[in-house]
């Protein structure tokens, strides 16, 4: 599948073919409930330039909400692309929850006619379109229900072997994004202090935007023989500035003897999102 060919959402929303079960609506907003934070690990396939290419993810955040409508929500179902958006399930027996497919995920406004194009959330399958090898739906509502297990504190996707979750226009072309495999840990309590031990210094973030562009942010770092701790990622103190001490929003990671320290940090809102490295 490394060279599996698919179309761009991007290219291909001239389609105007439309499932009968597909619903034009985003879910942008759970309703009331309880919040589950969970810290994900996930692998799949991004679109690079019209071609979908390996994916592989860890310590994404991601919510759950257990609705008082008595529906359970799910934010970003596929990891490489970053919607903002949820789908609804429900709780069947046991630990399981389903989701019915397809649910719209995305949504853009075509450049030429000004209609709103949908993403949608499918199962998918190994198979050929108009000649090329890629993902394709799967034809029976029956094997469109994404089932996930919520159990201890764990939420894992299950799936038929070979078949992924992923992102298809309304005529059913894959638009390079889908998933594999994922499992989600709920993790409350994330907070750490860095030890007396620690040396506290300023630094500077490099990381890359939503539009594409190198940013710089300022942060603060402590390294403790080989681990580093990594405060200040969003949290700015009443007049602006970071506060002198490292704050609840921080990572903890082991340094290279080298001296080089690499993060992969999903960033949610604030200066933007992205993969970071940084040298301290």
């Amino acid at each position: 599948m490394k060279k599996c060919y698919a179309t761009l959402l991007l290219a291909a929303l001239c389609s105007t073919a439309t499932l009968a079960q597909q619903q034009d609506s985003l879910i942008t907003q759970p309703a009331p409930g309880e919040t589950i934070n969970l810290y994900r690990t996930t692998t799949g396939y991004e679109s690079v330039y019209y071609y979908a290419v390996d994916h592989q993810s860890t310590g994404d955040w991601q919510r759950m909400v257990f609705g008082e409508d008595g529906a359970v929500y799910l934010e970003n179902p596929i990891n490489s692309i970053y919607t903002q958006t949820w789908i609804k399930g429900y709780r069947t027996e046991g630990d399981t929850i389903a989701f019915q497919l397809p649910q719209a995920i995305f949504s853009e406004e075509d450049f030429f006619s000004g209609d709103t194009r949908y993403g949608y959330l499918e199962r998918v399958r190994p198979g050929e379109r108009n000649g090329k090898q890629t993902l394709v739906p799967n034809e029976d509502p029956a094997d469109q229900v994404l089932k996930y297990v919520w159990h201890g504190d764990s939420l894992k996707m299950v799936l038929p072997e070979g078949e992924l979750i992923g992102m298809c226009l309304a005529s059913g072309s894959w638009t390079s994004y889908a998933e594999a495999t994922y499992k989600g840990v709920r993790m409350d309590n994330n907070t750490m202090v860095p030890p007396a031990s620690a040396t506290v210094n300023d630094g500077l973030m490099l990381y890359m935007d939503m539009e594409g562009q190198s940013q710089l942010y300022p942060v603060r770092y402590a390294l403790d023989g080989s681990d580093v701790y990594l405060g200040d990622l969003s949290a700015k103190g009443n007049d602006g500035r970071h506060d002198r001490h490292l704050p609840r929003h921080l990572l903890r990671r082991h340094r290279h003897p080298d001296g080089m320290l690499c993060l992969c940090l999903f960033c949610r809102g604030g200066q933007g999102q992205g993969r970071d490295g940084y040298r301290v």
